[in-house]
């Protein structure tokens, strides 16, 4: 701070200098230096009352906003400190020629949405609402509800906007504002955005929504706050001169304590005012009134027979403290009254009380006992929906209620049937049947007594017994054959084919050695991959760089790749290829790659022809080939070009060559082997290392005995070490009968004692040897299904998994809502994108003719249970992930979240479904 003061006070401008030159000392690390490594300071400047230091940013890569208000709070914080002065940052960027209006948009989105909520969540919220379109000619459409309010927030949204685009950014744009999106209602809107309207312009807090980290308080705020002595003053005055409106005298020990002829008043007056959530309230917020439940109470006897009487209560939505003065004569009747357990309606001063260190309700203007407000939630609608998916205790660390509280819920809710499904386990069985064997005999004893005669088990109440098992899939094989080599029928029919248009004299002599296949016009020899040497033929091992992780969404930009024909390296390909996209800045971190190296490169239509002539007659091998392969095969349909090619992945033959290492990743399998690796992350040297790995691990495949690619895989097979390292995704397996019941136990035996590694973990090739009796479900978020959506993989990869299960899951939103604030995710950013997943799911099930249920991944029972699981998250360092409301939910609650999805497909995924599944299911 000395040396920024100190240039100010020279007036001397600094030239450019980099970020961390000029803040040496600022402990910053991770991904935050990363994006500020680089960037230039080209001038620091204070405002008059050198209250605001403010540093203008030069950077050839845009930084989100939430990162750029992060380095403010840092600056202010570890440069500025103690000296009242806050850091601004006014960001320029210098973006490359690949960007345009369209570009700029789709890449600072999330960003752009990010500050607009910041200066204004009205303006943020719109932001986020609105439907965009794009023109030539520089020209965005924002498409808005027509409303008052929209109208009215619009010009300013799209001035801001401007001024980022064109001034921040260099990019010319015409924003254009059109208002005709359906939507809520005007008046609802307004309603809802109105209060966080200041007279002046400026934003309250909106419910539900954070004030910014630091925010200063306004000067409302401060009057509030002085407001708030005054108060305190006024009712200690009230205490000690027994001033009151009430017919109590003066020998009364609570004159001047209750100032009410209501019964249920226990201090001051009536509360007629309505109460708000404990946890809407965000620091020193003026009066309000909560309700609640008291967890505890306390007194603490002070001078002058006074007494501090302190209370807890607790709304189930968070808790507070709250703190009065009463006489001592009086605290004793107080403290009966306000005795754990009791119900009270409070209202008070919220106020940060120096004694306890925490926010407080201090010295209310009333408190009233009332009625218990907790009601037992209940399933009121007319058909009734079945639970597929429920955690008991048993799941460790995890599931909160017990399995006979659980299933007694779904019995006195009027549900069918309820499933237990247990994270890999199967320890609530005993307790969910001797459960539903109790309820059993309980409805066949009132039966008799009224003469009637006693149910079929079949059809009484049900007990699915089921698990949430850790899949792996086993059945990718390190050896994948291409599209016209999966099916060994092919090489049967494909030679007859070609036999027949040669010579049938010729079919004989060509069926021993080589089989003639016409692959989309040429020609090339082919053996069935059972006895495909691996010694000898050609191999092309090859690594694609991309501007992201999805096949479908996004682009290669460099492909590296060696040749092998008979053990010997006979070419190299390597090739930029411009995107006609900028390539973001974590991929150039990663990669080195910047749009200039790129931007007169040819594009994929030029390049591809040429590296899969490169490839002809090849095996291709990779590490992590399935990633790479995808993307070849994506651009080549597009292209309407054949890529049928055999893969060979060098994970998994390092994986069964050395076994026991927590990762295969190219680096580590690099060291292991004693091969170099000095530029990781570009194509053509990642391609060089994977084959030097390739052509080692290959040699140690043919001393252990392997002769073919059939060979390797069967080793692969073999190698439970190697399954069980799999990386494993969440599958529901639902008990149908005895035999399902039998093979589910089968199936979790062999998890544990062959299979463990971390978790207890089931292999897709054992569980289809098992899966008789069993039925399948595609489980949670955490699923092979939602993965694949969330990866963006292939149409082709998801129609393959969707093919694997009986049914699909999909759950409610807040289930998901995580995902959101995930960095990881980058194409989740609303709730409307949480939404789009589960309509997504839909249309597969529909497409595939797959039954779509509706499920809770149910955690615990209530709501207000939630807060035990977080405890129990935070416990195992997961207090980052935002909590999720798990809790055992009714028909008439799960209609009402699905109803998005409209009324006919909400019954159906939410009762018809479910219950279908159930009948399903016999009563084991």
């Amino acid at each position: 701070m000395s040396w920024i003061t100190g240039r100010m006070r020279d007036n001397i401008k600094p030239m450019a200098k980099l970020f961390f030159d000029v803040f040496p000392t600022l402990q910053v690390k991770g991904d935050l230096a990363d994006l500020f490594r680089e960037t230039e300071v080209t001038r620091i400047a204070f405002n008059k009352p050198h209250t605001r230091l403010k540093i203008y940013l030069d950077s050839t890569h845009l930084i989100h906003k939430n990162d750029v208000l992060e380095m403010e709070s840092l600056i202010s914080e570890e440069i500025c400190k103690d000296s009242g002065v806050t850091a601004l940052i006014c960001e320029h960027y210098h973006l490359s020629s690949q960007y345009n209006h369209e570009t700029l948009m789709k890449q600072y989105y999330d960003s752009l949405n990010a500050e607009l909520w910041h200066v204004n969540p009205v303006l943020g919220n719109f932001f986020r609402q609105s439907k965009i379109e794009y023109e030539d000619g520089n020209r965005i459409i924002l498409h808005m509800e027509d409303s008052v309010i929209c109208r009215e927030m619009g010009e300013e949204m799209s001035e801001l906007l401007t001024t980022i685009f064109q001034e921040r950014c260099g990019i010319p744009v015409h924003f254009d504002l059109q208002f005709n999106m359906a939507g809520a209602s005007s008046a609802r809107a307004e309603e809802q955005i109105r209060p966080v309207l200041s007279p002046e312009g400026q934003t309250r807090p909106v419910s539900g929504a954070a004030m910014p980290v630091g925010a200063a308080r306004s000067k409302e705020s401060a009057g509030r706050a002085d407001r708030n002595g005054i108060a305190d003053a006024r009712m200690r005055r009230l205490g000690r001169d027994g001033g009151t409106r009430g017919k109590k005298g003066a020998s009364d020990p609570l004159h001047g304590f209750i100032r009410s002829s209501n019964p249920d008043v226990i201090c001051g007056k009536d509360v007629e005012t309505a109460a708000i959530p404990i946890s809407d309230i965000l620091g020193e917020m003026g009066e309000v009134t909560i309700r609640g439940k008291i967890m505890s109470n306390m007194r603490r006897d002070i001078r002058n027979e006074k007494a501090i009487i302190s209370f807890v209560v607790t709304d189930f939505t968070d808790s507070i403290m709250v703190k009065l003065f009463a006489p001592a004569k009086a605290a004793d009747i107080a403290m009966e009254r306000l005795a754990p357990g009791k119900f009270v309606k409070v209202r008070g001063y919220t106020k940060l009380d120096t004694y306890e260190h925490e926010l407080t309700i201090a010295s209310p203007s009333g408190i009233m006992s009332i009625p218990s407000f907790v009601t037992r939630r209940e399933d009121h609608y007319s058909k009734k929906r079945v639970e597929l998916h429920l955690h008991t205790k048993m799941s460790d660390m995890d599931g909160l209620a017990e399995c006979s509280d659980l299933v007694s819920r779904a019995y006195e809710w009027g549900m069918p049937a309820v499933a237990i499904t247990d994270h890999g386990n199967v320890h609530a069985f005993p307790d969910a049947y001797h459960k539903a064997e109790k309820l059993f005999s309980k409805e066949n004893a009132a039966r008799a007594n009224q003469g009637l005669p006693p149910l079929d088990r079949q059809d009484f109440f049900k007990v699915i017994y089921g698990v949430e098992c850790y899949l792996v899939d086993d059945m990718k094989k390190m050896v994948t054959f291409g599209e016209t080599d999966k099916d060994p029928a092919f090489w049967h029919q494909a030679e007859q084919s070609a036999a027949a248009e040669s010579n049938l004299a010729a079919q004989s002599a060509a069926a021993d050695e080589l089989t003639q296949v016409q692959t989309a016009g040429e020609n090339e020899q082919r053996v069935p991959y059972e006895d495909y040497r691996i010694g000898s033929g050609s191999y092309v091992v090859f690594d694609i760089e991309t501007t992201g992780f999805s096949c479908e969404n996004d682009k290669i930009i460099e492909i590296g790749a060696v040749r092998y024909d008979q053990g010997k390296m006979t070419g190299s390909f390597s090739e930029f290829i411009n995107p006609e996209r900028p390539i973001p800045f974590r991929i150039t971190k990663l990669t080195s790659i910047t749009d200039e190296m790129v931007i007169n490169a040819p594009t994929i239509d030029v390049i591809l022809p040429k590296f899969l002539e490169f490839c002809k007659g090849c095996i291709l091998v990779g590490h992590n080939v399935g990633f790479d392969i995808s993307f070849i095969r994506k651009n080549a349909q597009a292209l309407g070009l054949p890529a049928p090619y055999t893969t060979i992945d060098t994970i998994g033959m390092a994986r069964v060559m050395l076994p026991g290492h927590a990762n295969y990743r190219l680096e580590t399998v690099a060291k292991l082997l004693g091969v170099s690796l000095e530029h990781h992350h570009r194509a053509v040297d990642d391609a060089g290392c994977t084959a030097e790995i390739f052509v080692r691990l290959l040699k140690m495949f043919e001393d252990h005995g392997a002769a073919t690619l059939g060979d390797m895989n069967h080793m692969a097979d073999e190698n439970p070490d190697m399954i069980r390292r799999l990386r494993p995704t969440h599958c529901i397996l639902l008990a149908q009968n005895n035999t399902g019941r039998d093979n589910l136990y089968k199936l979790v035996s062999l998890s544990h004692l062959t299979y463990y590694f971390q978790k207890p973990k089931i292999p897709k090739s054992l569980l289809a040897k098992h899966r008789e009796g069993i039925l399948v479900g595609s489980a949670c978020v955490a699923g092979e299904l939602y993965q694949a959506l969330l990866d963006q993989k292939s149409e082709e990869a998801i129609a393959d998994i969707v093919r694997f299960y009986d049914y699909l899951e999909i759950q409610p939103r807040e289930n998901n809502r995580f995902l959101i604030d995930s960095d990881r995710y980058e194409n989740v950013n609303s709730e409307e994108d949480v939404l789009n997943f589960n309509r997504r799911i839909v249309k597969l099930g529909e497409q595939f003719g797959k039954p779509v249920v509706a499920t809770g991944d149910v955690h615990f029972m209530d709501p207000e249970d939630q807060i035990y699981r977080t405890i129990i998250q935070s416990s195992q360092g997961m207090s980052d992930e935002e909590p999720a409301p798990l809790y055992f939910k009714t028909t008439d609650e799960m209609m009402e979240e699905f109803s998005y999805l409209g009324a006919g497909k909400c019954e159906e995924v939410v009762i018809t479904n479910p219950q279908k599944i159930a009948s399903m299911i016999d009563a084991i």
